[in-house]
């Protein structure tokens, strides 16, 4: 509990006469000690969530501007460890047990014999990330799925992808595939905001005509994500997508106001423009620099936190950190 906090908390109860501010200060107070302290990239700060709340706080100057992002907390999705656990589980014993069946016309008229094509079904699958915030080992250990022989190399397709001109090494990919009778591919991702960069790597993927079946499975996925992914599968015959998690539009803070969206957003809107500048450090809005925009990269608005990081499709006034915004969850960026 942080006593600046608790006072600000209590006046502007008194001046608005309202239990707005507390019900929101109880509720942050709850996930403080039962999600917030697993947030990877604060790990290594002697600072606690209260803290690090108090000097996110302190970036207006404005009482009324603080209270418009203490507003937004309750609007986090907060993804933690154990939710992810829960994702990888469903990813694994439903949706690619599920495509599995599809696939391979897996009739369960004999129950013995259905477990025995499941079983090799999955014997056929080659489980790769298709970035490095896909924590893949994670997935393997908490489903403890069969470490096939090729399974031992889980390599990053996005990589692949930026390395695709390099015609001997896309040779040795092609001919691993092929000395193991690789049948099928399943591309996992844990996050997916507009799925421009992801969806580029799938492409690829499907323009070297591989003799593969391919599940494109991200964990969790974004309005925008899930439309270019339906149109994408609609593409390619050897392709299926599925997600884990659709989010609903009301986890974002879009640049125009939409349709049925909750009235705190106008002011969560509002506040993202005005401070952009100092979020930035001064940066002008650039399609190609960060943090982009108000609204994060190709102006997703997302209200998105997981306890590995916070996308970058998310507000970038909670997770951009300059000379002269202090962050509530800090990105954890590689430059």
């Amino acid at each position: 509990m942080n006593s600046t906090i608790e006072h600000w908390v209590n006046q502007w109860s008194v001046d608005e006469d309202s239990d707005i501010y507390r019900n929101i200060n109880s509720q942050v107070n709850f996930f403080a000690r039962e999600l917030y302290h697993d947030y990877q990239p604060t790990q290594g700060q002697a600072v606690s969530f209260q803290d690090r709340l108090e000097n996110w706080l302190l970036n207006a100057d404005d009482d009324d501007d603080k209270k418009t992002l203490f507003k937004i907390l309750p609007h986090l999705f907060y993804v933690g460890n154990k939710e992810f656990a829960a994702l990888y589980k469903v990813a694994y014993n439903e949706l690619i047990a599920s495509w599995l069946i599809d696939t391979d016309n897996i009739d369960f008229n004999d129950l013995d014999d259905a477990k025995k094509q499941l079983d090799q079904g999955i014997r056929d699958c080659w489980i790769c990330p298709i970035t490095d915030s896909m924590q893949i080992n994670a997935f393997f250990h908490i489903n403890n799925i069969p470490n096939n022989r090729w399974n031992e190399w889980r390599p990053q397709w996005r990589r692949i992808e930026r390395e695709g001109d390099n015609e001997p090494l896309w040779q040795s990919y092609e001919s691993y595939i092929t000395k193991h009778n690789i049948k099928k591919l399943v591309i996992l991702e844990d996050f997916v905001g507009s799925g421009s960069q992801i969806a580029g790597t799938v492409e690829f993927i499907m323009k070297k005509n591989l003799d593969l079946d391919v599940l494109l499975l991200p964990l969790i996925n974004c309005p925008d994500g899930v439309v270019r992914f339906n149109n994408l599968a609609e593409n390619y015959d050897r392709l299926t997508y599925k997600s884990v998690m659709e989010l609903p539009e009301r986890c974002f803070v879009k640049e125009t106001v939409a349709v049925d969206e909750p009235l705190e957003f106008v002011a969560f809107r509002q506040l993202a423009k005005k401070t952009y500048l100092l979020v930035s450090g001064g940066i002008p809005e650039l399609d190609n620099g960060k943090p982009y925009s108000p609204f994060g990269f190709r102006k997703t608005g997302g209200l998105v936190v997981m306890f590995t990081n916070t996308p970058n499709n998310t507000l970038p006034m909670v997770h951009w950190s300059s000379n002269s915004w202090f962050p509530i969850f800090l990105r954890h960026s590689r430059n």
